[in-house]
């Protein structure tokens, strides 16, 4: 995926969006991390972290103007949850990466409990899963 290009192009709000999309999509999860290809393909660290910075930079003050208090609300969770992927979670998908990925996407309750959370928010933006693209 190529982040860097459409960052400078999209609001604040847009990024954020589009990284709870990635994070929320298990289809998208499925094509960039478990069938990945040489060009395209979704590390959980840098999906995960760049969720977490374009949390941290809507949460900043300067930027509160383009957030309801309830979206606010619903970004500061999402770092907590992020606060939740400690030294044992990356030593989980550390091992999983070198043998079945599969699981830890599946099956790793502060993955999936991170996709849920990241639903759950773009829903409270006034969207679902099927209005973005990830490609």
């Amino acid at each position: 995926m190529e982040y860097k290009i459409w960052e400078n192009k999209m609001s604040i709000k847009e990024r954020l969006l589009r990284e709870l999309c990635c994070l929320a999509s298990l289809e998208c999860q499925e094509k960039y991390m478990l069938n990945p290809t040489k060009d395209k393909y979704l590390l959980c660290i840098d999906l995960i972290e760049d969720c977490e910075n374009a949390c941290k930079i809507a949460l900043a003050e300067s930027n509160k103007i383009y957030f309801s208090v309830e979206e606010r609300k619903a970004i500061v969770k999402m770092l907590d949850k992020f606060a939740e992927c400690d030294s044992k979670f990356w030593e989980e998908e550390e091992r999983a990466s070198m043998s079945d990925y599969e699981d830890f996407v599946y099956r790793n309750n502060t993955f999936c409990g991170l996709r849920e959370l990241a639903l759950k928010t773009i829903q409270i933006f006034g969207y679902e899963l099927d209005d973005f693209d990830y490609d």
